[in-house]
């Protein structure tokens, strides 16, 4: 899917298309901003785009192994700090 979008952003890089607002907005923004710059701006928004739906897939794929991770890492650090603690009791 990821794929499709910068393969779409490659296809209308030269043209002022926008799906989402429909034919006429997007000949008034290719009139006002030239054909060149909207262009790459819409290259650069599939850009970011693609970045942020690959972030999230990432995310889904291994949040949960990140999950206990931390969550291992703060049992240990928890057990350490209580270890520390009693030490210092100890020594009072």
């Amino acid at each position: 899917m990821c794929r499709t979008v910068l393969m779409f952003a490659q296809r209308r890089k030269n043209e002022a298309y926008l799906p989402w607002t429909g034919w006429k907005l997007g000949l008034k923004i290719r009139l006002r901003l030239g054909l060149d710059k909207f262009g790459k701006l819409f290259s650069q928004i599939a850009k970011v785009v693609l970045v942020v739906v690959e972030t999230w897939l990432h995310g889904k794929i291994f949040g949960q192994q990140m999950v206990c991770a931390v969550a291992r890492i703060g049992r240990a650090h928890r057990t350490s700090a209580q270890i520390l603690q009693a030490a210092a009791r100890d020594q009072h």
